[in-house]
Parts: structure tokens; sequence; C-alpha cells
């Protein structure tokens, strides 16, 4: 079944420790609020080292891997989905602690949350260890579903500016190791092209992990908003404390 985390009193706790560690000992995304106001959340460096004062971004949504039919039946109560992928390959524990929706046809609207899954080769089958299980059954070559990471599995420092954020740096962090982001509150972040005094902010698209001003007036709901420039103008290429508003 799926797991439920309730907020809790840590009192031994670094945010700004660092490990290569199994996976168990906190979930993906899961959350500690700091007596100072900020809001922290657990996550895994993607393949390229992670810095202290740079925004993360959740994995790149992969496209042949939405809209996929499943192929074969799962019953009510199955604890696995097998899938056939597009033409895009998937990596072992890419989908972990992320989500299966159900999105068309027999079974749509159900959510399974992803406990585990090998590799699986393009246009391939993928089968999903889930942790809820199946409550209404799909149909092979029927129901269709998109696969869902966690956006705190793998999260890297990227330029774009629709994709959903992570959280800022407070450390280093090296590729595939787990760490601390700030989601909420003070932090410092690196200006990418602009920075103005009070201004909303959205991640930079041209410096990977720096933020700059949200431009579009017309079509905000197509930039996502990450923080707000509270305290100083930003200066490009400075780190500059801003107030990150990602949940």
């Amino acid at each position: 079944m799926s797991r439920i985390a309730s907020q809790a009193t840590i009192v031994d706790f670094d945010p700004y420790a660092t490990r290569l560690e199994d996976p168990g000992t906190h979930q993906l995304g899961s959350r500690v609020d700091l007596t100072d106001g900020r809001a922290l959340r657990f996550f895994k460096a993607g393949t390229s080292n992670t810095s202290m004062a740079k925004l993360k971004l959740a994995p790149a949504p992969v496209a042949n891997h939405q809209n996929i039919v499943v192929n074969t039946a799962a019953a009510i109560g199955a604890t696995q989905v097998s899938v056939t992928l597009g033409a895009t390959a998937a990596t072992a524990g890419q989908y972990n602690e992320g989500f299966i929706v159900v999105n068309d046809a027999t079974g749509e609207g159900q959510v399974f949350e992803v406990y585990s899954h090998p590799a699986a080769a393009s246009a391939g089958s993928l089968t999903l260890k889930i942790s809820n299980a199946v409550r209404v059954a799909l149909v092979a070559s029927t129901s269709e579903v998109t696969l869902v990471h966690n956006a705190y599995n793998a999260s890297v420092e990227g330029t774009s500016a629709t994709r959903r954020a992570a959280g800022v740096g407070i450390v280093d962090v090296l590729a595939g190791d787990y760490g601390w982001l700030v989601t909420k509150g003070v932090a410092s972040c690196l200006t990418g092209s602009a920075g103005t005094l009070g201004s909303q902010l959205m991640s930079d698209a041209s410096t990977a992990g720096a933020v700059t001003d949200h431009t579009d007036v017309t079509a905000p709901q197509a930039q996502v908003i990450v923080g707000q420039q509270t305290f100083i103008s930003g200066v490009t290429g400075e780190n500059q404390p801003i107030t990150v508003c990602i949940d």
C-alpha cells in the first residue's frame, strides 16, 4: 500500500550532510519544516554533480512514455503493471517513487505509486511494481497510461521555464548522491539574465541552475514560478537571497 508520512519534530538533523545511501532512509520528496521558516525536501542528484545556490528541476517528461498501452491485463488487487514503451528506453529505477496515471480507456483515473522497476529497451515491455494495488482492472492493449517522474529522483540543473522545479541546493551534491533542497523560504540562488526587486522568478533560459524574472504576462501559466526577488535586486552571475515558493 502507499506509504503515509506525517510531520514530526526532528532533533538530530543536519541538512548540510550529503550521502550515498541505499533508498529507504527517507522517501524522495520527504519534507522537513525548519524553525527558521524554511522547508526542505530530500532529493537524489541526477547523472551530473549539482551545486549549492542553484535551482534544481525535475527530470524532463519522456514523450514516448506517455499515453502508452498496458500489455498485460492487471486484475483488481494486482501489484504490478506492465506496459509497452514507445521508442525511448527506460533505465532501472527511472520512475521509482513516481507514478503511473491511467489516462484513458478502462481503469482511467487511477494513480499508482511506483515502487521499483528494471531497465527496458526502446519499444520494449516494462513491468513496474506498485505500492497501491489496482482498484479497477486494466485491460491489455486497451488501457492507456502515462509514466510520471518523482521530481526529486535524479533532479538536474537545467534551463527550462516549463519544467516542474524541485528546489534550490544548499550544499554541493555529487551525481547519484542524496541531499536536501530548499522549497520554501529564504535561499541563496544564482541570478541569471535579470532579477528585478519584487519580481516573480522562473528558471533562466540560458544559465542552468539560475533564476530570472518571470516575463510572460500574456500566458503566465506557461512559465513555472519558483520564487520571488524579495530582498535586493539580482546581479547577473551572483548568488542573491530570494524567497523560494515551490511548495
